[in-house]
């Protein structure tokens, strides 16, 4: 069985604002090399760095509950209650592994990922379903068990695979 914890995105105020510095300073960057070399561009750069180092101590999530997976069932355990889902009753099982928690964004970024993008997406009932969880990197190789087992018990879904893990073999 593998326990994931099962998240919401929490996005305060500071977190908004520090995103929206980031963004709009790295055009502002290369225009000011160009046209206003000197103290312009060096404000800038000092406030790339002023926003982006405190974007990394931000949680920007909650744990709200755990996913367990099985190779017969997903059962999801939020505050409130308890959801089963028999693996054989669900269609359309995507997963989606886009970050571990440490990686880098690019090559040689100074940004380092929360391993938040990530979720299950799937069809029960006629009722589709999306659930986001964290994926920590010492609960990758459990992924990895857990997909090839799926696999060869004949279960369909779609690996999503965005991280520089080897998640299917």
């Amino acid at each position: 069985m593998l326990t994931l914890p099962l998240i919401t995105f929490k996005r305060t105020y500071l977190f908004r604002v520090l995103t929206w510095l980031v963004l709009i300073t790295i055009p502002l960057m290369c225009i000011s090399t160009a046209f206003w070399p000197g103290k312009v561009t060096l404000g800038l750069i000092v406030l790339f760095f002023a926003s982006v180092l405190p974007l990394q101590l931000i949680k920007a999530y909650d744990i709200v509950g755990t996913i367990r997976l099985t190779k017969k069932e997903i059962i999801i355990d939020d505050s409130q209650r308890q959801y089963s889902f028999s693996i054989l009753d669900i269609t359309g099982l995507e997963v989606f592994a886009l970050e571990v928690a440490g990686e880098f964004y690019g090559g040689k970024s100074l940004m380092m990922k929360q391993g938040t993008s990530n979720y299950l997406k799937f069809k029960e009932g006629g009722k589709k379903r999306e659930y986001m969880f964290l994926l920590e990197e010492s609960s990758v190789s459990d992924l990895r068990n857990l997909l090839r087992a799926w696999r060869d018990a004949g279960v369909v879904y779609i690996l999503h695979n965005r991280t520089w893990q080897r998640l299917k073999r």
